[in-house]
């Protein structure tokens, strides 16, 4: 889930640079209706008259889950809404393809004047919040395993929590120093550092130990 700024930063993108949009498929910040069908979730009212931005709306997903807030963006065509939904002093901020909503109920209208305030942000700030996101995605990707077991997938979760671990083939390195082994049991770590390994192998124990009192409780 994004942040407001991102959801801002990219809205703003998508009016000065087309390719820009086609890479992050994201919507600008307006109710862009020109070419695209009505949509039979939107509110035929909404789509008429294309006071979407600043709308109170209860949302239906597909699997029954219910969010209400403000729209912040929306666009048919681009298939998105963006919902800001306030959760205390906090606002979430939501991000759904219209495909996987069941319904969308107005439950307020935009006051009226409505205009949505977007924050100056610079094709600079812009290229930086793009090569952000791909370093987490890139990150995100990396900590995914290749064809290891979901136990395997657990054990790096955990011990990538406290120390930085990486792939290498079915094998965990951490902190470049360690090599875990499937099973990936305190015995299967080999490194020549024994006071990194020694706390690995503290670790890795912790972590099993709590993986054995879920399996406990599961059963």
């Amino acid at each position: 889930m994004l942040d407001l700024f991102a959801c801002s930063a990219f809205a703003i993108l998508t009016r000065f640079d087309q390719s820009k949009r086609n890479q992050f498929d994201l919507p600008p910040n307006r109710m862009d209706t020109t070419s695209a069908p009505p949509n039979p979730v939107i509110p035929v009212e909404l789509q008429q008259d294309h006071k979407v931005i600043g709308a109170k709306v209860r949302v239906v997903t597909a699997s029954n889950e219910i969010f209400e807030g403000i729209i912040f963006t929306m666009d048919p065509k681009a298939n998105f809404l963006v919902l800001e939904e306030q959760d205390g002093v906090k606002f979430l901020t939501h991000i759904f393809y219209l495909e996987t909503l069941k319904d969308v109920k107005i439950l307020e209208s935009p006051p009226a004047g409505h205009v949505l305030a977007l924050p100056s942000i610079s094709a600079n700030e812009l290229e930086r919040v793009e090569q952000r996101y791909r370093v987490l995605a890139k990150r995100v990707l990396a900590s995914i395993g290749q064809n290891v077991s979901g136990e395997a997938q657990t054990v790096f979760d955990a011990l990538n929590k406290t120390m930085p671990c990486a792939w290498e083939d079915a094998y965990i390195r951490v902190m470049g120093e360690v090599l875990i082994k499937p099973p990936y049991r305190p015995q299967n770590c080999m490194s020549t550092n024994l006071q990194v390994l020694s706390r690995v192998k503290i670790v890795l124990e912790g972590e099993q130990r709590k993986l054995m009192k879920c399996e406990e409780v599961d059963v």
